[in-house]
């Protein structure tokens, strides 16, 4: 299997092609120094940091690319063995002890923000009470548990509920990050073992870098729900490899991929991966019973594990789930997604991006990888097949994927799982067109050294508050989403000043944008500016009919300028999809009162308050309303204890 001219050759020729990749690597973190900002939003994390240690960074790499370039032109020594294929796992207590130290250094530099991904909305959801979600439902199920125990514990009560859930969620990440240390042995030396005459550095090397790629920064206390999955797909892969190998059945990765799937859907695009492997190991005439007898198994656990998430979601359905994550991906969220924009360059600036933070060394190695089989013309063999079953499609899926709700930079840890298994197939292929150690060790060392000048930097900027809010403002998300974001950010902290130029700036750039409308109708009300807000809360609330908070606020405003006519018609959809909720029956009460129409009021509110005995609320305002207590007194004593206080504030996603 070796190209022509020999492995020292072949191994030349593999290096080269790293080493290109590494550079382009390195050269664009130099250019997001010059750049725009934003513009290389998947390299940019030296902007941020000190001029010396991007010094010493950049230095660093040069004196290793130069000591790999000249390993790499060295004389292969003759004679070389392969050592046995255990010897290349550390010992289990080795293992142990890097998870737990790998944990601790996850906590100590845990992200000190909660700008990227749905990290505001999770600490909002969690203390309302979310504990399923049709994408994501075994994660959120497991946080939401995480949530409440951590709630339940002495001190902790007293503490702001969405602090609370962002250490819940953040504990489940680190936790999730040590069992991924725990197993990135074992992945290694599986990888290795694809190498011929493979030796322990080499595993070890090779574990580093799946270790170093951007996707461990969601292991860094990162509050979202993606870190399970991406652990579930990295113990799918080990144990499918494992299976090809015969050292286990098929199995435990049968069950893997079905975790992966239950903490997040998305991961259905590897689960053809597994069909492969079984029809690879099917090929040897001696397996196809064990294979055949997995199968029945792995149908048997997709089936349990449907009937499982169906019985936690109550009335919770696969195939409509699937149908909703697909039709977002590729349309969007109603937020800007189109298919267009798949074939535009900003698409193909993202997709370099997104694989630039969630590697470098995935679906870039994969293309190396893939001209330097077709040059040499290499098969590859079982497993990297199999591991190339899971890749492609992730890497495809995340070419089809629209513009997201979020925006690709604030979104990017949705395609972060995906890029592990990128990351695994470019390392197996390469390793397996790799038969000179030298050369192999040169282009492992310098992958690793190329990884750690990417993720390192992203881990100190994602522990500052400082300098991950200085970089999201120049995010090109999109559609004013980044204005509104940082908007939100200072209405919520007081700086009313601030909050109000960048959520202007926001509807200037995009008038559709239904949140910086929010935003501004709250600032607007604390402005005590009525009328101003009553049309930034219309016009939300027309954008996005769906979002009851828009439409609260709207006929809040409305009752408080004293148009409760107004009021009345934006209070008919709370009430058609809440019909037995009896705050808005009493709401109807009391605006019925100001369109001078008592009779009916004083009907509606008895009625409201037959319904809640217990309620002493609404019996009090059935009898002020009897009682003649004109409208502004009504609002006075009633109103915001029946628009605001029953409803949780939280906006949940």
């Amino acid at each position: 299997m070796n190209a022509p001219g020999g492995p020292a050759r072949e191994g030349r020729a593999l290096f080269t092609g790293v080493f290109a990749l590494c550079t382009a690597v390195v050269v664009l973190h130099g250019a997001a120094l010059v750049a725009e900002r934003g513009a290389l939003w998947g390299a940019d994390a030296w902007v941020y940091l000190p001029a010396i240690a991007r010094a010493v960074a950049f230095a660093l790499w040069g004196l290793v690319a130069w000591r790999a370039w000249r390993g790499a032109q060295a004389q292969e020594p003759a004679g070389a063995t392969a050592p046995a294929p255990a010897a290349l796992v550390p010992a289990r207590g080795w293992r142990f002890g890097a998870a737990v130290a790998a944990m601790a250094l996850f906590w100590i530099a845990r992200e000190g923000h909660t700008f990227l991904g749905d990290g505001n909305p999770i600490t909002r959801s969690l203390p309302a009470g979310e504990c399923f979600h049709d994408h994501e439902p075994l994660t959120v199920a497991l946080h939401a548990a995480v949530y409440g125990w951590l709630r339940a514990q002495p001190g902790q009560a007293a503490r702001e509920a969405a602090q609370v859930a962002r250490d819940a969620v953040a504990a489940v990440s680190v936790l999730a990050g040590g069992v991924f240390v725990w197993l990135a042995p074992r992945l290694g030396a599986a990888l290795a073992r694809c190498a011929p005459g493979a030796s322990r550095r080499d595993a070890l090397l090779v574990t580093g870098v799946l270790l170093a790629q951007g996707y461990a920064q969601l292991f860094f206390g990162y509050v979202e729900n993606y870190t399970l999955s991406l652990v579930a797909i990295a113990a799918a892969l080990l144990t499918g490899l494992e299976a090809l190998e015969r050292r286990t059945t098929l199995v435990p990765s049968a069950a893997c991929f079905l975790l992966a799937v239950a903490f997040n859907l998305s991961a259905v695009v590897l689960v053809p991966a597994w069909i492969v492997a079984a029809l690879a190991a099917a090929r040897e005439p001696s397996r196809r019973g064990a294979v055949a007898r997995d199968a029945f198994v792995a149908a048997g656990l997709a089936a349990l594990v449907v009937a499982v998430l169906a019985r936690l979601g109550g009335g919770w359905r696969l195939d409509r789930a699937l149908f909703e994550m697909g039709w977002g991906a590729l349309h969007g969220h109603g937020e800007g997604g189109r298919v267009a924009y798949l074939f535009s360059l900003p698409h193909a600036a993202d997709f370099l991006n997104e694989h630039l933070l969630t590697g470098p060394f995935g679906v870039l190695a994969l293309m190396i990888a893939a001209g330097i089989a077709i040059a040499h013309r290499v098969r590859p063999d079982a497993r990297v097949v199999f591991l190339l079953a899971a890749a492609l499609p992730s890497a495809g899926a995340a070419w089809v994927t629209g513009d997201l709700k979020l925006g690709y930079p604030r979104d990017w840890d949705l395609f972060a799982p995906f890029a592990l298994a990128c990351t695994v197939a470019a390392l197996a292929w390469l390793a397996a067109q790799s038969s000179a150690p030298r050369a192999r060790a040169a282009w492992l060392v310098l992958a690793l050294a190329t990884s750690l000048l990417h993720t390192a930097p992203w881990v100190a900027v994602n522990a500052s508050f400082e300098r991950s809010f200085a970089r999201f403002q120049t995010l090109p998300l999109g559609f004013g989403r980044t204005e509104t974001v940082v908007g939100q950010w200072y209405l919520e902290h007081g700086d009313h000043a601030r909050a109000k130029t960048w959520l202007e700036r926001a509807v200037q750039l995009n008038p559709a944008n239904n949140a910086a409308h929010y935003h501004l109708g709250l600032l607007a009300m604390d402005d005590a500016e009525v009328g101003v807000a009553i049309a930034h809360f219309a016009q939300a609330s027309a954008l996005r009919p769906d979002k009851d908070n828009y439409r609260v606020r709207l006929v809040d405003a409305l009752a408080l300028a004293g148009e409760p006519v107004r009021a009345l018609d934006a209070l008919k959809p709370l009430r058609e999809r809440a019909p037995a909720e009896p705050r808005w029956a009493a709401c109807e009460a009391v605006l019925l009162v100001g369109a001078n129409r008592r009779e009916a009021a004083a009907r509606l509110a008895s009625s409201s308050a037959a319904t809640v005995p217990a309620d002493t609320l609404a019996r009090a305002l059935a009898v002020a309303v009897s009682d003649g207590t004109p409208y502004a007194g009504l609002l006075r004593r009633f109103w915001n204890a029946l628009v605001f206080e029953p409803a949780a504030a939280a906006e949940v996603r």
